[in-house]
């Protein structure tokens, strides 16, 4: 857990609790799943705490934008984190797709997470536009194929959160 909340400063590049990040552990494999709406990020950039340096933000800023694009108004931050349970070791270079599913509107949305580094951190993350407020559902699928000779192995976890009026 304390790897997710280092990488979602990392994201945002603040010190904001982040009351959205959750820990969730599939047949050996944590999964640490975070979501940050565009507009805290925003928010928080602007904010520049003094425990962050102008270099560190100019950082956050530029690896914000070279990760997947600046996201937009309306959008969220989704964040997976992968690591084997036993020795800790983040796991790298997998698929993993997220599907968010409103459970008050008819809208479900997918996306394959794209690779994401900052120092020693590991992740995965994508933006997502949702649409409503309300009780999402977070699937997320996990392709391993680093951990298995051939092929790979396919798992699955749920996530929920609950997203605020705009």
């Amino acid at each position: 857990m304390k790897k997710m909340i280092l990488i979602c400063l990392f994201i945002a590049g603040l010190l904001v609790p982040y009351a959205l990040a959750e820990e969730k552990v599939v047949d050996e494999i944590v999964v640490d799943f975070g979501i940050i709406s565009w507009e805290d990020m925003q928010a928080g950039s602007k904010e520049k705490p003094a425990t962050h340096t102008e270099e560190y933000h100019r950082k956050m800023a530029k690896a914000m934008s070279e990760m997947h694009g600046r996201g937009g108004k309306g959008e969220y931050h989704v964040m997976v984190m992968l690591k084997e349970k036993l020795s800790g070791q983040q796991i790298k270079n997998e698929n993993v797709w997220v599907t968010a599913v409103s459970q008050t509107a008819p809208e479900t949305i997918t996306h394959k997470l794209k690779p994401m580094t900052m120092d020693e951190y590991y992740g995965y993350g994508e933006f997502f536009k949702l649409n409503f407020q309300g009780l999402y559902v977070f699937q997320v699928k996990i392709d391993l194929t680093s951990m298995v000779p051939r092929g790979a192995i396919t798992r699955r976890i749920e996530f929920e959160r609950k997203i605020p009026p705009k």
